[in-house]
């Protein structure tokens, strides 16, 4: 079994993971919005406190097609 933490709070994020093994995280677009703080710059620090076999999933919000890819596709950064 693998533990998926469903949050965009960063430092939860960062004390669970001093706790046990965290297989990665998930969150969507409602979650980054409660966060209060930009999707982008959350996503990011995301990526940077995950370590290179963790998983990060995160939802697209557009509905076509075209938009779903371009969503996918956006670059950030690798861990710094």
């Amino acid at each position: 079994m693998e533990l998926i933490i469903d949050s965009a709070d960063v430092a939860q994020i960062k004390a669970l993971k001093e706790l046990c093994t965290v297989a990665g995280v998930t969150t969507n677009p409602t979650i980054l919005t409660k966060s209060g703080r930009e999707a982008t710059e959350v996503i990011q620090d995301l990526i940077d406190i995950l370590d290179e076999d963790q998983k990060l999933f995160i939802q697209v919000v557009k509905t076509d097609y075209e938009g779903i890819m371009e969503e996918a596709k956006k670059n950030f950064p690798a861990s710094s």
